[in-house]
């Protein structure tokens, strides 16, 4: 038996504020919490170092970062690209006074942005957007096998991939093989992030980097084959992914 749900217990997310200027690292850090409801789920940390930042990415849990581009010693793009190597789980949100620095952070797949001189109006829409997110990172599929109960959190799961009575549930960290199939598994899922693109694949569209004509690159850098009588409908996902 399986099932998905919410988890119980409450949280405690990790948001961390990066920018050199401490001044304006302390606004930023005010203006998210002044936006973000539930604080008892949140914690946070002021960074003014971007090697103080990479060391802390090096040994714990960064939920959320809102990170300043231009930066001494390590770039925001630098930090970003070590994110992205690491397959770290982290939501990124740039923020900056160089409006023009914005177009080139697309291919980091960063959750946001923040323009410094438009901080107070711009908060609000990703605060909202943020709080939406966390609580469907807080969503775990449960499997259960020989008597023991192995969550997963859907954010987590990057496609599946059927394989005979089974399927391969390629996870940010690792592959999980489970005995199910994929139309199951879908209509148990039943979340707008997940789209079938082929008779034997099952994406997560927050972790597609790109699609070509008849096939997506995946945030892990496998390649996913899109079938022909699927092609519209994943195009439509994808957009509307992008859109939220």
């Amino acid at each position: 038996m399986r099932q998905c749900k919410e988890r119980e217990e409450a949280a405690m997310y990790h948001i961390v504020v990066c920018d050199d200027e401490k001044e304006m690292a302390e606004q930023i850090l005010s203006s998210v919490k002044a936006n973000l409801t539930n604080q008892n789920e949140l914690r946070y940390t002021c960074i003014y170092e971007s090697e103080k930042l990479l060391s802390l990415l090096q040994r714990e849990v960064v939920d959320v970062l809102f990170l300043d581009i231009d930066m001494p010693v390590y770039t925001g793009m630098d930090i970003a690209q070590y994110i992205c190597r690491q397959n770290l789980n982290t939501l990124l949100i740039f923020v900056t006074s160089h409006d023009a620095l914005v177009y080139q952070t697309f291919s980091y797949r960063p959750f946001g942005f923040l323009r410094k001189s438009y901080m107070e109006q711009e908060i609000k829409e990703v605060a909202m957007r943020l709080e939406e997110e966390l609580k469907t990172q807080s969503e775990v599929i449960i499997l259960q096998r020989n008597g023991e109960l192995i969550p997963i959190p859907k954010s987590q799961i990057i496609f599946m991939e059927a394989e005979g009575n089974y399927l391969n549930i390629h996870k940010i960290h690792g592959v999980e093989k489970y005995r199910d199939t994929l139309f199951h598994m879908e209509q148990e899922l039943g979340h707008k992030e997940f789209i079938r693109c082929h008779k034997g694949y099952l994406v997560n569209c927050r972790h597609i980097v790109k699609m070509s004509q008849n096939q997506l690159e995946m945030s892990n850098s496998k390649r996913i084959p899109v079938g022909r009588n699927y092609e519209k409908e994943v195009k439509r996902k994808i957009l509307e992914s992008m859109r939220r």
